[in-house]
């Protein structure tokens, strides 16, 4: 590993650190870094985009319980 790789983690994680966001709080927005975030469809507002992540593990849950079962 490069010095620079290794001072860019670093910057990066100490970014990282400041983005963070309380766990157990009810937050309207949170902020994350951008590997974290997939870009949304221009018509799709934030509200409706906010549960595609939780539809897709229920999805994710379902389609493996169903495999477990066959």
């Amino acid at each position: 590993m490069s010095a620079t790789t290794t001072a860019g983690s670093e910057k990066r994680r100490a970014k990282l650190s400041t983005l963070r966001h309380n766990q157990s709080t009810l937050q309207d927005l949170v902020e994350h870094a951008a590997c974290w975030v997939c870009r949304l469809l221009a018509e799709l507002s934030f509200e409706p985009g906010a549960l595609l992540v939780p539809l897709a593990v229920a999805i994710r849950v379902a389609l493996r319980e169903a495999r477990k079962t066959v």
